[in-house]
């Protein structure tokens, strides 16, 4: 969970243009989902019921795949554009 946590927490500071929604969607979406996983099972996260699963995988697949499409972004800006700012994009890159 805490894994969870600093994933939303880090995606809001990335630079815009590495961003593949508005800034407080995705943390928002995966908020959402991080609630009912803490509401099925709120001590320790261990009960498996199939629900639990389901928003589990869920869960992980935004994360995972916002990541990867940051860094996809992130190593585009940085080989083939034009980059004035590279400190930035490779803050970035300690955030994905």
């Amino acid at each position: 969970m805490v894994a969870t946590l600093a994933a939303i927490a880090l995606y809001p500071p990335l630079p815009q243009r590495l961003l593949i929604a508005p800034r407080y969607v995705l943390p928002a979406l995966e908020c959402l989902r991080l609630i009912p996983l803490i509401a099925i099972n709120p001590e320790s996260l261990t009960r498996q019921t199939k629900a639990f699963r389901v928003l589990s995988l869920t869960l992980v697949a935004v994360i995972a795949i916002s990541n990867l499409v940051a860094l996809t972004i992130l190593i585009h800006e940085l080989v083939y554009a034009g980059v004035k700012d590279g400190r930035s994009l490779l803050v970035a890159a300690l955030q994905v």
